[in-house]
């Protein structure tokens, strides 16, 4: 019986360390425009699921004007951006405003 009680014991312990990790569902690439990096912004929150954003490698996309008080939609959902030497700048001469808000939740 104890040798029975060991394995079921191996058993659940090896199952219980199993992590899957979240998948990402929808993965959409984004042009080297600042528009079409608002308007993903947008649409990812809208998705209601994990979103990564695959910005244009060596893109640097400069906002020139804020909406409200950021230089991008609010973040609300699941919202991943990655890039590699992408840069996300202001123009010069826009006045002072922060890039993303994330909200909470």
């Amino acid at each position: 019986m104890r040798g029975n009680v060991s394995v079921v014991g191996v058993l659940v312990l090896g199952v219980g360390v199993v992590v899957v990790p979240p998948a990402v569902a929808v993965a959409r690439q984004v042009p080297c425009d600042t528009p079409s990096l608002v308007k993903a912004v947008g649409d990812a929150n809208a998705a209601g699921k994990r979103v990564r954003l695959s910005l244009a490698g060596g893109c640097t996309y400069r906002v020139d004007r804020a909406i409200g008080d950021n230089g991008f939609p609010v973040v609300t959902g699941d919202v991943e951006l990655v890039g590699a030497g992408t840069v996300i700048s202001r123009h010069p001469a826009a006045p002072r405003f922060r890039f993303f808000r994330v909200a909470v939740g």
